[in-house]
């Protein structure tokens, strides 16, 4: 059974549904708005509205008293916004450009400044189609701006990658939007992904 298949069922029985992204402002890829981007994890004030609506509900729902653990978790994530903001200011604006294995950094780069030049997908997924056009496209975008680093995730094609880093001179930097830590802890997450970042581009 799939997720969604799952949630469906769980509803149809009853359980009731929190959406997250009814509580964020959704970023999208293209300008139809026919492909909302999913990894708004990657932005730590948004992850802050969604536990304040959070808590809310389960406030409600529950008949339990959130406050205290909800403003709490409130004001790590704010502390984590600002630890990256402080990581970020490592690197100057202009040098604030990123290339990523594909569409998965757009939350992260609007929050934080970066401007998103292009990615080897241009696809909200790694499996997606690329042509031989996309690909001289991005080549030229990198020279254009002087891009120094791909950010590549698992699953963008090796080849490909290693194509376009040896027409321009960007290094290839490994970089995960989705795995946790050892520790399992999204703010060490999000912290080390800042820092990956930073160091890629300086």
């Amino acid at each position: 059974v799939s997720i969604e298949g799952a949630v469906n069922s769980a509803v149809n029985k009853g359980v009731k549904l929190f959406t997250a992204t009814n509580h964020i402002e959704i970023r999208h890829i293209d300008e139809a708005e026919s492909a909302p981007d999913p990894h708004f994890w990657l932005d730590p004030l948004a992850m802050k509205n969604v536990v304040t609506a959070l808590a809310a509900e389960l406030k409600t729902t529950l008949n339990s008293n959130t406050d205290t653990r909800a403003r709490a978790l409130e004001i790590r994530l704010d502390d984590l916004h600002n630890n990256i903001v402080s990581i970020v200011s490592n690197i100057t604006p202009a040098d604030r450009k990123l290339v990523t294995g594909h569409d998965s950094m757009g939350y992260f780069t609007q929050r934080y400044g970066f401007q998103l030049i292009g990615s080897v997908v241009p696809n909200l997924s790694t499996q997606a189609g690329v042509s031989a056009a996309d690909i001289a496209a991005l080549i030229a975008q990198i020279k254009e701006y002087n891009v120094k680093a791909i950010f590549v995730e698992s699953g963008t094609s090796v080849g490909m990658v290693q194509q376009i880093s040896n027409a321009t001179g960007a290094a290839v930097v490994e970089l995960s939007p989705i795995m946790l830590p050892p520790d399992g802890s999204y703010f060490t997450f999000m912290s080390n992904l800042a820092e990956k970042v930073v160091n890629g581009l300086k």
